[in-house]
């Protein structure tokens, strides 16, 4: 099962008017932000832009390189001209760096690389005092079309940001990715039972329960593609068995399902709260490396049947997981708990409350979280926070 969302490039429009800095006519170029809550068009002087630009250029943060030199120099200038289909990866990977018109971007990663490289060169140079009160070229995360900013309006978007809701701050290292967000499914325990009893004699029926999940991983999953497509963002489905580490690799990822997701196993392995489970696999529980004896949100497997009184999930964010890239868990010990896990990281008020009683910088900071649900005649109750841990 897949499904790829297009998101639409800021776009970009070249007026003759009155310069307001001036009595002359002189072209105008207007940048619309590529952000939902961004500032509106904002109209800069053409020859203001390119004065701009050799200051920048000549800098001691890209003077002596000429891959960020050409890489900026080319975004700048495809948008003055209005040529902002231009200014897409597999374009600026052939006229910046010299690669084949046919070049694989998801292996060759270069401009991606080379962007976000020239992004921290500008946050650098602006941040100096001699440079706070020149134009602002803003290359955005999620973008390479450059937009072009007086300190005013810059500030007055910084403090839009400072403005934005915890939901937007947990998300943000994701849907201003420019790569596509990966979502990981794993199979449901029932589904995943069958599998193995069938694994040795029928190759076709592992593949059929390989790709079943559970409703509640449904109606998850359809929270979680609801919240990316209301920013725009484009978004791939999969199961596990489908998933390789490069693809990881490739952008960031939503792991969705705890116990029945090996790849939310394995990543979660390396927090502080992670899965564990006895030799036999009849019983589970979330261990907590600062208290490795503690083993309070646990679950009992011996006793399958009996009806299920409260569940526990792991729900973390690592901005620079192994694989390079943010990574998002969501998932419990049944499909009770990750239901109460997708809740918790699609609803302001769950995430709102990450900031009670605790300092924490949602740009820069890594999350992780135990949280807990009463099961009330199979229906997860609201998700609560049963410990936390920041870095």
């Amino acid at each position: 099962m897949a499904s790829i969302r297009s998101s639409v490039l800021p776009a970009v429009e070249m007026p003759l008017v009155a310069d307001s800095r001036g009595s002359k006519a002189s072209p105008l170029i207007e940048i619309r932000s590529g952000h939902r809550d961004g500032p509106g068009p904002v109209q800069i002087d053409n020859c203001a832009v390119k004065e701009q630009l050799a200051r920048v250029l000549g800098s001691l943060f890209f003077r002596n390189s000429d891959r960020y030199t050409g890489l900026l120099q080319y975004v700048v200038d495809s948008a003055l001209r209005g040529d902002h289909a231009l200014v897409k990866e597999r374009l600026i990977g052939i006229n910046v760096f010299g690669r084949d018109p046919s070049y694989d971007t998801v292996k060759d990663n270069v401009v991606r690389i080379a962007a976000a490289e020239v992004r921290g060169r500008l946050v650098r140079y602006y941040a100096l005092p001699e440079h706070r009160n020149e134009l602002r070229i803003v290359l955005s995360p999620g973008s390479y079309v450059p937009q072009f900013l007086w300190p005013e309006l810059t500030e007055k978007r910084e403090g839009s940001e400072n403005g934005r809701s915890a939901l937007q701050k947990f998300w943000s290292p994701l849907i201003e990715s420019v790569e596509p967000v990966l979502i990981v499914l794993g199979p449901s325990r029932h589904s995943a039972q069958k599998r193995t009893l069938r694994a040795n004699s029928d190759t076709a029926g592992d593949q059929k329960y390989s790709e079943q999940i559970s409703l509640s991983d449904a109606l998850t999953l359809s929270r979680i593609v609801s919240l990316l497509e209301s920013y725009g963002r484009e978004y791939r489905v999969e199961m596990q068995d489908f998933v390789r580490f490069r693809d990881l690799r490739n952008g960031p990822a939503v792991l969705l399902g705890g116990l029945n997701n090996q790849w939310s196993l394995s990543f979660a392995e390396h927090l502080r709260f992670a899965f564990k489970s006895n030799r036999g696999c009849t019983r589970t529980w979330i261990r907590d490396a600062n208290e490795p004896s503690r083993q309070d949100w646990c679950r009992d497997w011996s006793h399958s049947s009996a009806p299920i009184a409260e569940d526990h999930a792991i729900v973390a964010r690592v901005l620079h997981s192994v694989t390079g890239q943010a990574i998002v868990i969501a998932g419990g010990h049944t499909a009770h708990g990750t239901a109460a896990a997708g809740e918790f990281i699609t609803a302001t008020s769950c995430l709102e409350s990450v900031n009670n009683g605790m300092s924490f910088d949602w740009d820069s900071s890594n999350l992780e979280l135990v949280v807990s649900t009463t099961v009330v005649r199979g229906v997860s109750g609201p998700p609560r926070i049963a410990a936390s841990f920041l870095w």
